[in-house]
């Protein structure tokens, strides 16, 4: 019965520590950006909620200060803003995506474009209120063309982004 005692101890002492690493599955849910997001990890089950949460939290916000066109002071809408035509640096996360938009543009042939929000807003998509009656006459939509166009964007190898044409409108809800 001692040797019986024993063997549970040790069991106890090797397959306690296991048990207690063994994974279970945080959820976080909630809106950002226009849309939802759903995170599922699996972390240790002596883990606390407040672990993840609030580094979670402050990588969206991270998210939403680079790429939001509704936060007039994220990155995107500044370099929207930006007409002066001159390379500025962007940040790693902003510079990645745009290298992937372009790389999407041109395997699309311009189909897939993360500057055609003048076009949209030519058309009026997304707005409620706004139907076109009539298709527009190439004297019309001509201007609303050149703006278009992820060549207009300049991507250099060191992180910068140059805007060829100032007034090129980087919207990237579609990525």
């Amino acid at each position: 019965m001692k040797r019986f005692g024993v063997l549970v101890a040790a069991f106890v002492l090797v397959a306690g520590p296991i048990r207690l690493s063994y994974p279970k599955l945080m959820v976080f849910e909630g809106d950002i950006m226009g849309t939802a997001y759903h995170v599922q990890v699996l972390v240790p089950l002596w883990w606390r909620r407040e672990r993840l949460e609030r580094p979670l939290e402050e990588l969206l916000e991270r998210q939403v200060m680079i790429f939001s066109t509704y936060e007039p002071e994220s990155e995107l809408m500044g370099l929207n803003r930006d007409m002066t035509g001159l390379a500025r640096p962007v940040s790693e996360e902003l510079y990645e995506v745009l290298v992937l938009s372009k790389a999407l543009y041109h395997q699309t042939r311009g189909a897939f474009d993360v500057t055609a929000k003048p076009l949209i807003d030519f058309w009026g998509i997304g707005e409620q209120d706004i139907q076109v009656q009539e298709w527009p006459s190439r004297s019309q939509l001509g201007p609303v063309l050149e703006l278009l166009g992820m060549d207009q964007i300049g991507l250099g190898r060191d992180g910068y982004v140059q805007k060829l044409a100032g007034s090129v409108h980087i919207d990237l809800s579609g990525i």
